[in-house]
């Protein structure tokens, strides 16, 4: 069975040229990519050098580079540097919970670069529940070759209601596409998206002046000036970072497109299996899940505040007590960091967590009445207190996203960087493979779509589950982002491609006999990154994939454009229309409105 990933080139200066890549079995000429390999140690500001125990992928020496805020001392192989666990934001804890980022609190010995960071306040939903606020934190993995190199920043994927940074090892990409990484951690779930009329500048003001119901986009961004501050210390070019994420990481870097607060933060952008005007119908991201979008407006969120608050109580005559720091709750037991204690300039622990006051900014995270009573809540209340009904949608109509992405997107208003985006050709089986046997196909096709159940059983004829994940990798995944390709390649450079390896590794996911995994929703990411979900063994054409993706995703990252030709064997190219083979005509006449009618 051939190993194969298919790509369509929306738009291309000069001319347009679609093309399919198959089959890697002849070394294909592409970019050149990577750079000579070099001895020197990674590039940067280095104040301090230890030699270790050398060799192949083992630590061999460790170094110390300055950052803006202090110096981190991380770790090198023979191939890369790494550096974990350097704080970009202050800990989001006491009058910060629901607050803009702020600096973080400078520190003078070096801190210990060399453990991941925990992950931030989540439910279990990625295998790691923890209950730790204080996590705004960013990783950096730089080649060992000399020059200037450009950075990719990561979003991890989890729908913005769990994930870490820590869960994905760059170093592959980093070697083979000869580039920096930084993987971030962002805040998640209730802590991210959250909205009142409490917090200040909102009230009747539309649209709020105050940052509310997207504070983990606001720290992406502060991560990205992190980035634009410190790259160079880290060989990187702060005049060439590219944003990828993939699912809600995808999502991320979508409404940063759309973001005004994002300009001249980044120059490219990579969206793996998500988009602007993604949304799903009932049933369609996991069975039982009502319809729904990655984005919700400041009212429906506030909405949201408003029953969590009635939930915990407030507004009421008996608020909470206890308040929520990282020193009274540490991450829960299963977190696989443990708590660390913050100690005045000691460099492998944290910085104390600060009131708004301490930061210098005393009005960064004023509120009143609902979110002061709020912010006493502990924060493993709030996280098991968001399990069933999560808060995660992200609010427009805010500064960070003056209106829905998508409509930005239509309009043209969204920042003019070259664009790779795409799926897996089974995005849908994820869910649909785990849809209930005893659950008749009519009976999920009239739950999902109502009065258009008769139609879409036409277009899906045979009733199956695979045919249910058909309809749903079709409907809330290729569609959609094929739309929204479209609509930004004709503004920018755009390039779509689709992940069709159905013999991926599935990690631990164990599929039905009914439904192969196939190409499902994520398995392309082990091919970029070692990820903690999909331990991978490949084989060669697999290896081969792998990198041939990681010289193309870096080669886009460094120029900005994909190569004319994806051939891997002779005679094996040809057209590939993506929106024919998922029925896109059907779907685009029948999507609804990614915004909903006022």
């Amino acid at each position: 069975m051939g190993i194969s990933a298919r790509w369509q080139i929306f738009r291309r200066r000069p001319r347009a040229r679609l093309s399919t890549m198959k089959k890697l079995l002849v070394t294909v000429a592409l970019l050149t990519l990577i750079a000579t390999p070099a001895t020197a140690n990674a590039a940067g500001h280095v104040d301090s050098l230890t030699d270790n125990a050398a060799g192949p992928h083992t630590v061999s020496r460790s170094h110390t580079v300055r950052t803006d805020s202090g110096p981190v001392r991380g770790t090198v192989t023979q191939d890369y540097a790494s550096y974990q666990d350097i704080p970009f934001a202050a800990a989001p804890v006491g009058d910060l919970r629901w607050a803009p980022p702020q600096p973080p609190q400078p520190w003078s010995t070096p801190r210990d670069g060399t453990k991941p960071s925990p992950r931030c306040a989540q439910t279990a939903g990625g295998g790691t529940p923890s209950e730790q606020e204080d996590c705004l934190y960013l990783n950096v993995t730089t080649p060992n070759t000399h020059g200037r190199k450009p950075v990719m920043v990561w979003f991890h994927g989890g729908g913005n209601s769990y994930g870490a940074a820590a869960d994905f090892d760059p170093h592959r990409l980093v070697v083979g596409g000869d580039v920096v990484v930084v993987t971030t951690n962002f805040r998640q779930g209730v802590f991210s998206a959250f909205a009142s009329r409490d917090l200040p500048g909102c009230g009747d003001v539309r649209p709020c002046k105050q940052v509310s119901g997207d504070f983990g986009l606001q720290d992406q961004q502060a991560a990205l000036r992190w980035v634009q501050r410190n790259a160079a210390a880290f060989g990187g070019d702060p005049h060439n970072v590219t944003i990828f994420g993939e699912s809600g990481g995808a999502f991320d870097v979508c409404a940063q497109l759309t973001s005004p607060a994002a300009n001249g933060l980044f120059h490219r952008a990579i969206m793996n299996s998500g988009s602007c005007s993604t949304n799903w119908p009932v049933n369609g991201i996991k069975h039982g899940s009502p319809a729904g979008s990655p984005w919700q407006s400041l009212a429906q969120a506030e909405a949201q505040g408003d029953a969590l608050a009635a939930k915990f109580g407030c507004g009421t005559e008996a608020p909470p007590t206890k308040p929520s720091t990282t020193r009274d709750h540490p991450p829960a037991e299963s977190d696989t960091t443990a708590a660390r204690q913050p100690t005045e300039s000691n460099g492998s622990n944290r910085p104390p967590a600060m009131s708004s006051a301490a930061t210098g900014h005393p009005s960064a995270g004023a509120g009143t009445g609902v979110v002061d009573c709020l912010r006493r809540v502990p924060a493993r209340d709030l996280v098991s207190g968001t399990d069933v009904t999560p808060i995660t949608a992200l609010a427009y109509n805010t500064p960070t996203l003056p209106e829905h992405p998508a409509t930005a997107l239509a309009e043209g208003r969204f920042h003019r960087v070259p664009v790779l985006t795409g799926n897996t050709r089974d995005e849908g089986r994820l869910t649909g493979a785990f849809a209930p046997a005893a659950v008749p196909y009519a009976q999920l096709l009239r739950d999902a779509f109502g009065s258009l159940g008769d139609s879409v059983a036409t277009q899906y004829p045979v009733p199956s589950r695979l045919t249910w994940s058909a309809v749903l990798t079709d409907r809330v995944w290729t569609c959609n982002q094929l739309k929204d390709a479209r609509e930004l390649g004709k503004r920018t450079p755009v390039y779509h491609y689709e992940f069709a390896d159905r013999t991926a590794p599935t990690g631990f996911f164990q599929f039905p006999p009914d439904v192969p995994g196939g190409a499902f929703h994520s398995t392309d990411l082990t091919y970029l990154f070692d990820y903690a979900l999909f331990p991978a063994a490949f084989t060669a054409d697999q290896q081969r994939l792998s990198d041939t993706m990681i010289r193309l995703w870096a080669g886009f990252a460094r120029t900005g454009w994909m190569p004319d030709s994806l051939s891997f064997a002779p005679n094996d190219i040809h057209p590939v229309d993506l929106g024919a083979e998922h029925l896109c005509d059907f779907w685009w006449a029948n999507l609804p409105a990614p915004v909903p009618a006022p």
